[in-house]
């Protein structure tokens, strides 16, 4: 950064840090900012740009308004990403299509490679399926254990999972459930406290994996906050109560 001289060259490196700043070079612009600020008639333009480039690294990705240099920040969290097609501060016309169009492709992605898990968990435990025999039709429950490592074995990611590692034939499931089922094989009791533990476990990992963005624009260290935890027990409550409900009330305690 060469040295300024006069008030000329103090609104040329503020009107260079807006071109770094459309350009997304953040470090480029932060520096001409606070030269800036050494002249009087730039403080308030260059103090306001600054505090939103310090405010922009608390976020994964950076939009920033390309007139005042405001940072746009979603109106909606992930999932459902939305920004103001206008800026806040000076009402300048916003594009962030790509921004959302990230979101959107992450989202369907993993609808794509887990979301069906969970209907079919549900089928698997809440439905009890046919079967006949000389007697007549019964109507029989899958264990809890069964439901959870069946849903898994038709879910898209494991499956190609389970093919990288060369086992099409899905050895690796077969061989945990049967080590959860004989480490309480005599004790009923045991089995069914680590099968709803597993249920529980299971459901929390679906939900943070779908729910959590990790390429869209969100702020840095959400996964961790107590909102966002909050949103993610609520689900796994939801969905974990209604299954155990729905076999507690059937009179299935397996």
């Amino acid at each position: 950064m060469g040295k300024i001289n006069n008030c000329e060259d103090a609104a040329k490196i503020l009107k260079d840090g807006m071109s770094f700043l459309r350009a997304g070079k953040i470090s480029e612009a932060e520096e001409c900012f606070r030269e800036a600020l050494k002249w009087k008639q730039n403080v308030d333009k260059a103090l306001f740009v600054l505090n939103e480039i310090q405010e922009g690294k608390k976020w994964s990705a950076k939009c920033f308004c390309s007139n005042c240099g405001k940072l746009i920040v979603p109106e909606d969290s992930y999932p459902r990403l939305t920004f103001s097609s206008f800026c806040p501060n000076c009402g300048r016309s916003i594009d962030t299509s790509k921004e959302e169009l990230i979101a959107l492709f992450e989202f369907l992605t993993k609808i794509v490679a887990f979301g069906v898990f969970l209907p079919i968990l549900i089928i698997f435990c809440c439905i009890p399926f046919r079967q006949a025999t000389m007697s007549g039709i019964w109507y029989l429950w899958n264990p809890l254990l069964d439901g959870i490592f069946s849903a898994m074995s038709f879910t898209p990611i494991i499956i190609v999972t389970l093919l990288l590692i060369g086992d099409p034939w899905g050895f690796t499931l077969q061989h945990m459930h049967a080590l959860i089922f004989n480490f309480a094989k005599n004790n009923f009791a045991a089995r069914f406290l680590i099968s709803v533990s597993l249920l529980f476990i299971v459901l929390y990992i679906y939900f943070f994996l779908l729910l959590t963005p990790f390429f869209a624009v969100h702020r840095k260290g959400l996964w961790r906050s107590m909102a966002h935890q909050k949103k993610l027990l609520f689900y796994t409550f939801l969905i974990f109560v209604i299954i155990i409900l729905i076999r507690i009330g059937a009179g299935v305690f397996y």
